[in-house]
């Protein structure tokens, strides 16, 4: 798999101009980017320093200092919606859609924008198959700034399913044959939460997973797997069963193919 995660943007210092707001661009109390900030770019989609420099802008998110929907370039840009009226100095709000492509001429990726908040983004094999779908509508949890992500073998077929939080890494559960997940609460204890993950494919329950989420000091949260889970195949049959002990398997396992006939047994300590 390609390393075509979006890129991180770091910048020294942001020249305030052009109308913006007072609530962008700011640092919490340690000195560190925090809330909503404006990225300028030039020309070819390069990010400068100074917006003066630039033609372009969008909108990113920072949690004391870790940057939830970094941004890049990707390589020869050649789809830019309405660019006729660029100017330095006077940059322009990203809105629509962009598209890439490899030195061979073809479509690599392409960005969705909508008034400079990213919509979603495609990241595609030489072959013209999409590699990897961000869906940046779709929220963990309904938390502001979390997103999903698929990624596809080079036959289309997904081979694992994420929901994403900046500020907290990857959370859930990867799972190839899901493409969306709920959470039920089953208890809160302090501050830890006991809950149920269900993810599904076009509806389907495809697992359901027990997992303790506990909020750490610094603002992140510890995700271990405990209680029961069960794994499902597209057609409904169980793929896995079994029970975790505060993240590692315990008691019996057991596993079938798609057509229901048993393939292992075992028991975990």
């Amino acid at each position: 798999m390609k390393n075509i995660f979006f890129l991180s943007t770091m910048i020294l210092s942001i020249t305030f101009a052009h109308g913006q707001t007072e609530s962008l661009n700011k640092l919490d109390s340690n000195g560190k980017k925090d809330g909503k900030w404006a990225i300028y770019l030039d020309s070819k989609w390069k990010e400068v320093n100074d917006s003066t420099q630039s033609v372009y802008y969008h909108y990113t998110w920072y949690v004391h200092g870790t940057n939830t929907n970094p941004m890049g370039s990707f390589g020869k840009l050649i789809l830019v919606p309405a660019d006729n009226d660029l100017q330095k100095g006077k940059p322009k709000l990203l809105d629509g859609e962009y598209k890439w492509e490899d030195k061979n001429g073809r479509t690599s990726c392409i960005l969705i924008l909508k008034k400079g908040e990213p919509i979603s983004y495609k990241d595609f094999y030489t072959t013209g198959q999409l590699q990897q779908y961000f869906d940046y509508t779709k929220k963990w949890q309904g938390k502001p700034h979390t997103y999903a992500m698929t990624i596809n073998d080079k036959t289309g077929k997904p081979q694992y399913y994420y929901m994403y939080s900046g500020q907290y890494g990857w959370m859930g559960y990867g799972d190839r044959d899901a493409d969306s997940t709920t959470i039920k609460t089953l208890k809160t204890v302090g501050d830890s939460s006991f809950v149920t993950m269900f993810t599904y494919n076009n509806g389907k329950i495809t697992g359901e997973r027990d997992q303790i989420q506990i909020p750490k000091s610094d603002g992140k949260t510890i995700y271990i797997q405990h209680g029961h889970i069960i794994e499902r195949y597209l057609n409904g049959q169980k793929r896995e069963e079994g029970d975790y002990y505060y993240g590692k398997k315990t008691g019996e396992w057991k596993s079938w193919d798609k057509d229901g006939k048993e393939t292992k047994e075992k028991t975990s300590l």
